[in-house]
């Protein structure tokens, strides 16, 4: 691969860390999103998942997407909150909605247990404008 002289590497790595996405770095600096990956992948930076670019552009906030014919909404949980709290792919976890009143409501997520085991919960807090 040859090496582009006219892009500041530096820079892009700069705004990537500010959030903006590979496909407009590469509009930007007139070449590929996989070129731009490539790099900074080679400057060890982490490259953001879709979901990641999404949340980080949205500031966190997710769509709670209606079921058919309900008032209820779905929202799923991104892995990477699940990772922060120790769990696995592989864990199997059930969750429960506490509201804490107000436009407050709590998501308390823990591994499948026995009906007799105390495992405590690890609080996801979630809240609607």
């Amino acid at each position: 691969m040859v090496e582009r002289k006219d892009i500041d590497w530096e820079r892009v790595k700069e705004e990537y860390r500010e959030g903006a996405s590979l496909s407009f770095l590469a509009r930007k600096w007139k070449t590929t999103p996989g070129v731009v990956r490539d790099h900074l992948k080679k400057m060890g930076v982490r490259i953001r998942s879709m979901s990641e670019q999404v949340l980080f552009r949205t500031g966190g906030w997710r769509l709670l997407r209606p079921i058919q014919g309900t008032n209820t909404r779905f929202l799923s949980l991104p892995g990477r909150y699940l990772e922060q709290m120790g769990f696995t792919k592989e864990d199997v976890l059930e969750g429960k909605w506490v509201y804490n009143g107000g436009k407050r409501v709590t998501l308390m997520v823990r591994r499948r247990q026995e009906w007799f085991s105390a495992t405590p919960f690890w609080e996801v807090e979630r809240c609607r404008a």
